[in-house]
Protein backbone atom coordinates (compact mmCIF):
# COMPACT_ATOMS: atom_id res chain seq x y z
CA UNK A 1 0.00 0.00 0.00
CA UNK A 2 2.85 2.37 0.88
CA UNK A 3 4.53 1.52 -2.43
CA UNK A 4 1.37 2.46 -4.36
CA UNK A 5 1.16 5.77 -2.46
CA UNK A 6 4.81 6.56 -3.23
CA UNK A 7 4.34 5.71 -6.92
CA UNK A 8 1.22 7.95 -7.03
CA UNK A 9 3.12 10.82 -5.42
CA UNK A 10 6.02 10.48 -7.82
CA UNK A 11 3.66 10.33 -10.80
CA UNK A 12 1.88 13.52 -9.71
CA UNK A 13 5.23 15.31 -9.33
CA UNK A 14 6.30 14.12 -12.78
CA UNK A 15 3.06 15.40 -14.35
CA UNK A 16 3.49 18.81 -12.69
CA UNK A 17 7.11 19.02 -13.89
CA UNK A 18 6.04 18.07 -17.41
CA UNK A 19 3.31 20.74 -17.45
CA UNK A 20 5.75 23.36 -16.16
CA UNK A 21 8.34 22.35 -18.75
CA UNK A 22 5.72 22.59 -21.51
CA UNK A 23 4.69 26.11 -20.42
CA UNK A 24 8.30 27.27 -20.37
CA UNK A 25 8.91 25.75 -23.81
CA UNK A 26 5.85 27.56 -25.22
CA UNK A 27 6.98 30.86 -23.74
CA UNK A 28 10.48 30.33 -25.09
CA UNK A 29 9.05 29.62 -28.55
CA UNK A 30 7.03 32.86 -28.47
CA UNK A 31 10.14 34.82 -27.42
CA UNK A 32 12.23 33.28 -30.22
CA UNK A 33 9.50 34.00 -32.78
CA UNK A 34 9.25 37.57 -31.48
CA UNK A 35 13.02 37.97 -31.76
CA UNK A 36 12.86 36.70 -35.35
CA UNK A 37 10.06 39.18 -36.11
CA UNK A 38 12.15 42.03 -34.67
CA UNK A 39 15.15 40.94 -36.76
CA UNK A 40 12.95 40.95 -39.89
CA UNK A 41 11.68 44.45 -39.04
CA UNK A 42 15.23 45.70 -38.54
CA UNK A 43 16.35 44.13 -41.83
CA UNK A 44 13.46 45.84 -43.66
CA UNK A 45 14.36 49.21 -42.11
CA UNK A 46 18.00 48.78 -43.12
CA UNK A 47 17.22 47.58 -46.65
CA UNK A 48 14.82 50.45 -47.42
CA UNK A 49 16.40 53.05 -45.13
CA UNK A 50 12.86 53.81 -43.95
CA UNK A 51 11.25 53.47 -40.51
CA UNK A 52 9.54 50.21 -39.59
CA UNK A 53 7.19 50.17 -36.57
CA UNK A 54 5.97 47.25 -34.44
CA UNK A 55 2.20 47.07 -34.03
CA UNK A 56 0.65 45.17 -31.10
CA UNK A 57 -3.11 44.64 -31.10
CA UNK A 58 -5.41 42.54 -28.92
CA UNK A 59 -7.13 39.82 -30.99
CA UNK A 60 -9.35 36.80 -30.57
CA UNK A 61 -8.25 33.72 -32.56
CA UNK A 62 -10.46 30.61 -32.38
CA UNK A 63 -12.02 32.02 -29.18
CA UNK A 64 -8.56 32.39 -27.58
CA UNK A 65 -7.58 35.93 -26.54
CA UNK A 66 -4.09 37.12 -27.27
CA UNK A 67 -2.01 39.68 -29.12
CA UNK A 68 -1.19 40.09 -32.79
CA UNK A 69 2.34 41.43 -33.21
CA UNK A 70 3.36 42.64 -36.69
CA UNK A 71 5.88 44.98 -38.26
CA UNK A 72 4.92 47.53 -40.89
CA UNK A 73 6.96 49.92 -43.01
CA UNK A 74 5.54 53.39 -42.52
CA UNK A 75 4.28 55.42 -45.49
CA UNK A 76 6.26 58.44 -46.59
CA UNK A 77 5.09 61.90 -47.68
CA UNK A 78 7.23 61.84 -50.84
CA UNK A 79 7.74 59.31 -53.64
CA UNK A 80 11.51 59.11 -53.01
CA UNK A 81 11.04 57.87 -49.46
CA UNK A 82 13.03 60.65 -47.80
CA UNK A 83 10.29 62.18 -45.63
CA UNK A 84 9.36 59.24 -43.41
CA UNK A 85 7.23 58.60 -41.54
CA UNK A 86 4.56 60.65 -43.22
CA UNK A 87 2.58 63.31 -41.37
CA UNK A 88 -0.44 60.97 -41.18
CA UNK A 89 1.43 58.63 -38.81
CA UNK A 90 2.48 61.10 -36.17
CA UNK A 91 3.97 59.96 -32.88
CA UNK A 92 1.23 57.43 -32.13
CA UNK A 93 2.24 54.28 -30.33
CA UNK A 94 0.44 52.15 -32.90
CA UNK A 95 -0.27 52.63 -36.55
CA UNK A 96 -3.86 53.69 -36.96
CA UNK A 97 -6.03 55.08 -39.73
CA UNK A 98 -3.91 56.83 -42.34
CA UNK A 99 -0.77 55.07 -41.21
CA UNK A 100 -0.94 51.81 -43.15
CA UNK A 101 2.45 51.11 -44.64
CA UNK A 102 3.23 49.72 -48.07
CA UNK A 103 4.78 46.58 -46.59
CA UNK A 104 3.94 44.47 -43.57
CA UNK A 105 5.42 41.37 -42.07
CA UNK A 106 3.60 38.22 -41.11
CA UNK A 107 1.65 38.59 -37.86
CA UNK A 108 2.76 36.68 -34.78
CA UNK A 109 -0.01 35.52 -32.43
CA UNK A 110 0.91 35.49 -28.74
CA UNK A 111 -1.87 33.72 -26.84
CA UNK A 112 -3.05 34.73 -23.39
CA UNK A 113 -2.46 31.48 -21.58
CA UNK A 114 -4.82 30.01 -18.97
CA UNK A 115 -2.41 30.81 -16.14
CA UNK A 116 -2.10 34.51 -17.05
CA UNK A 117 -1.10 36.87 -19.83
CA UNK A 118 2.43 37.38 -21.04
CA UNK A 119 3.31 41.07 -20.87
CA UNK A 120 5.61 42.91 -23.27
CA UNK A 121 7.23 46.15 -22.12
CA UNK A 122 8.58 48.63 -24.74
CA UNK A 123 7.20 46.59 -27.64
CA UNK A 124 4.12 48.49 -28.91
CA UNK A 125 5.30 51.24 -31.22
CA UNK A 126 8.94 50.13 -31.22
CA UNK A 127 10.46 51.59 -34.38
CA UNK A 128 13.60 50.67 -36.32
CA UNK A 129 15.10 53.63 -38.19
CA UNK A 130 18.04 54.48 -40.42
CA UNK A 131 20.52 52.44 -42.34
CA UNK A 132 21.65 50.73 -39.11
CA UNK A 133 18.11 49.84 -38.04
CA UNK A 134 18.53 51.19 -34.51
CA UNK A 135 15.52 50.65 -32.20
CA UNK A 136 13.75 53.91 -31.28
CA UNK A 137 10.52 54.95 -29.62
CA UNK A 138 7.08 55.27 -31.25
CA UNK A 139 7.82 58.66 -32.83
CA UNK A 140 10.40 56.97 -35.12
CA UNK A 141 12.71 59.94 -34.55
CA UNK A 142 16.27 59.09 -35.69
CA UNK A 143 17.60 61.64 -33.19
CA UNK A 144 15.57 60.16 -30.31
CA UNK A 145 17.02 58.05 -27.56
CA UNK A 146 17.47 54.37 -28.47
CA UNK A 147 15.25 51.76 -26.86
CA UNK A 148 17.38 49.52 -24.64
CA UNK A 149 15.23 46.39 -24.40
CA UNK A 150 11.89 44.64 -24.66
CA UNK A 151 10.93 42.90 -21.40
CA UNK A 152 8.83 39.72 -21.60
CA UNK A 153 7.25 38.66 -18.31
CA UNK A 154 4.73 36.04 -17.23
CA UNK A 155 3.00 35.97 -13.83
CA UNK A 156 4.00 32.36 -13.07
CA UNK A 157 7.65 32.74 -14.05
CA UNK A 158 9.79 34.83 -11.68
CA UNK A 159 12.59 35.21 -14.23
CA UNK A 160 11.76 37.75 -16.95
CA UNK A 161 13.23 37.40 -20.42
CA UNK A 162 14.67 40.34 -22.33
CA UNK A 163 15.45 41.15 -25.92
CA UNK A 164 18.28 43.67 -25.60
CA UNK A 165 19.24 46.11 -28.37
CA UNK A 166 22.77 47.40 -28.85
CA UNK A 167 22.40 51.23 -28.85
CA UNK A 168 24.80 51.89 -31.74
CA UNK A 169 24.31 48.97 -34.12
CA UNK A 170 20.71 47.99 -33.34
CA UNK A 171 21.63 44.30 -33.06
CA UNK A 172 19.59 42.32 -30.55
CA UNK A 173 19.96 39.26 -28.35
CA UNK A 174 17.80 37.29 -25.92
CA UNK A 175 18.72 36.68 -22.30
CA UNK A 176 17.14 35.61 -19.02
CA UNK A 177 18.08 37.17 -15.69
CA UNK A 178 18.30 33.74 -14.07
CA UNK A 179 21.12 32.71 -16.40
CA UNK A 180 22.76 36.13 -16.89
CA UNK A 181 22.42 37.89 -13.50
CA UNK A 182 25.20 40.40 -14.23
CA UNK A 183 23.28 42.06 -17.05
CA UNK A 184 22.31 45.68 -16.25
CA UNK A 185 18.61 45.01 -16.86
CA UNK A 186 18.53 42.41 -14.06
Amino acid sequence: MVVVAIIGLMASLAVYSFIDMTRKARRGAVVRELHTLLLEARAEARARNQPVRIDVRPVLVNNFPGFSIQWGRLPCDDAQGRNCPGAACGPATQCGAGCVGPAQGQALFSPTLVDGPTTFTNLAGLCFVGSLGVARGPACDPAGAPVANVRIAHPNDPVPLFIVFEPVTGMSRIFACGRDPLEPEC
